[in-house]
């Protein structure tokens, strides 16, 4: 089934100093066990520069054992000059999101 997904999120971390994260994109929860996702986001430093990426479809999201609000994220983004790598947590009960690039 195909799901739309969008996110933001503000926080802090190197080198970017405090920032955002937005993206909207789609996933597709027929994947199991682990659900696939991609789309296209920036994340956008207080001073204003952006740094655009495009995830890549193979990323997924997996849910964590005995936690129906927790997912483990993990995937590629396509980001210019280079690919940057993402590795994180969602909280759904939560409503918190940790990511490390």
């Amino acid at each position: 089934m195909k799901l739309d997904i969008q996110a933001d999120a503000s926080g802090s971390g190197t080198p970017i100093g405090a920032g955002r994260l937005t993206d909207i994109g789609i996933g597709n929860s027929d994947a199991k066990p682990c659900p696939v996702f991609t789309g296209d986001g920036q994340i956008t430093a207080a001073s204003g520069d952006k740094l655009t990426f495009t995830v890549d479809p193979n990323s997924a999201g997996c849910p964590v054992d005995g936690d129906e609000n927790a997912v483990n994220l993990n995937g590629f983004a396509k980001v210019t000059g280079g690919t940057l790598k993402v590795v994180g947590d969602f909280n759904r009960k939560a409503g918190s999101l940790s990511m490390q690039w």
